[in-house]
């Protein structure tokens, strides 16, 4: 009887789609080849270019954007997909809804990234604009097909909707609305004769990827996972209301930042925003509260996956530096009437991307991920990749903040050269990571495949 169940299971699945606790997968492939090959690539690339003056600005500017876009949406995001389509049918007790569209996602975004960052760089004139506009509908129509996944997944299928599942929904709609803002951003900006977003309007789509996209996910994940890791009630209520608020926060300071690009620059447009930021700020401080990484209780994970809570622990550091700091820029804009700086606003966003961002994705990887799982059955080496990455990574983050938190302190160079090495030791770190984890996926195919032969 088992027999015959688990072959009609195979006759139903069409051909050519993964099993469901294989469809994460592809995206995490995806994601880590886009940030190993192409988005710490250009991390690097760029400021040495400017350290040793080489390439035109112009070009470098768009290998600037693109490493922005590829990094978000690329690394980050790609693998917080993966993750969701892994973890949204455990939290919701469902399925993943329209799987068909599964695929699609990937190979949309990936289709729109890869554009933006391997072939606009070199283009001129017509041609550079059509093809930045065909970018951002790509990129439209795969957070489209998300958005209509994680809907279907856990609010229609689903047999429970809580903080996880609003966070889901609320993360996934803020992608898609980032990429309607980036959409119609372009298109202007092509129809003008400009190689990329205005300021304003590149910020607020940025803003919203990192603020609305990748922390609601994170939140929805931390929330849930890593309070019964560290000995602590999961927090109910208050969780919710930490989803509502971080979303409304960031549409109010992605809507602002649209306002004074497009319709009028108005002070007190400017103070909406600033106090928005703000609040975005104390909303970092609370998660970093309420996940308790950071203030353990008992320590209720394995031995063998212990070493790996030093990145978590990490990652919520950085979220509090990330906290305070927007917290401090979004006051101070206030009394000043301005808003954030340029640097004030970049090392916000990479002491939350490359520090608490990328920590979080491998940390929790190796707790979760069944792949290491299965390597911890064996005698393995995951604790010295950890630990490596712990190293590596907090390095990685501190040189890539400090130069924009020391400003015009800092020489051009020093500002270069501190982000090339930051961008260095990321790559190192992430190549480590790419390929135990590449290995290990290489070991369960092959695995899978000679108990299918039997």
């Amino acid at each position: 009887m088992t027999g015959t169940s688990a072959g009609d299971a195979i006759a139903v699945r069409p051909v050519g789609q993964l099993p469901s606790d294989e469809a994460h997968r592809p995206f995490l492939v995806a994601s880590l080849a886009m940030a190993t090959l192409v988005g710490f690539v250009l991390g690097i690339h760029v400021p040495l270019g400017r350290l040793l003056d080489a390439g035109s600005p112009e070009r470098s500017a768009d290998l600037l954007h693109a490493h922005g876009q590829v990094q978000l949406l690329g690394f980050a995001g790609l693998f917080v997909i993966g993750m969701s389509l892994r973890l949204m049918p455990r939290f919701s007790g469902s399925r993943i809804a329209l799987p068909a569209l599964v695929p699609m996602t990937l190979w949309l975004l990936v289709g729109g990234l890869l554009m933006r960052a391997l072939v606009l760089p070199w283009l001129s004139g017509d041609t550079h604009g059509v093809l930045l506009a065909v970018s951002a509908l790509l990129a439209l129509c795969g957070s489209g097909c998300f958005l209509l996944i994680v809907f279907s997944t856990v609010a229609v299928d689903a047999r429970r909707f809580d903080a996880s599942s609003l966070a889901f929904i609320s993360g996934a709609s803020m992608l898609f609305a980032a990429s309607v803002a980036g959409a119609l951003g372009t298109i202007k900006a092509a129809d003008a004769g400009m190689r990329s977003l205005p300021y304003l309007t590149n910020n607020a789509v940025l803003q919203t990827e990192l603020f609305g996209f990748l922390m609601l996910f994170i939140l929805g994940v931390a929330l849930r996972a890593i309070p019964a890791m560290v000995g602590l009630p999961r927090p109910g209520r208050s969780a919710s209301l930490l989803a509502v608020t971080l979303a409304t926060a960031v549409t109010v300071l992605a809507g602002s930042l649209l306002y004074l690009e497009d319709a009028s620059y108005e002070r007190v447009v400017v103070v909406v925003a600033d106090a928005a930021f703000f609040v975005l700020g104390c909303m970092l401080l609370a998660l970093a509260w309420q996940a308790g990484a950071l203030r353990q209780a008992a320590n209720r994970l394995r031995p063998a996956s212990q070493p790996h809570l030093w990145l978590v622990r990490s990652a919520f550091v950085w979220l509090v530096i990330a906290g305070i700091l927007t917290c401090y820029f979004g006051a101070t804009s206030i009394a000043e009437t301005r808003l954030p700086g340029v640097l004030e606003f970049d090392a916000v966003r990479h002491a939350i991307g490359a520090g608490t961002v990328t920590m979080l994705i491998a940390g929790m990887s190796l707790m979760i991920l069944p792949e290491f799982a299965g390597d911890r059955m064996t005698v393995n080496r995951q604790n010295q990749l950890a630990m490596a990455l712990v190293l590596l990574l907090n390095a990685a983050a501190a040189l890539r903040v400090l130069p924009s938190l020391a400003g015009a302190r800092w020489s051009v160079d020093e500002r270069n050269l501190s982000m090339a090495l930051a961008g260095s030791l990321a790559e190192a770190a992430l190549l480590a990571f790419t390929v135990y984890l590449f290995r290990l996926m290489w070991r369960s195919r092959k695995a899978n495949e000679g108990t299918h032969g039997i």
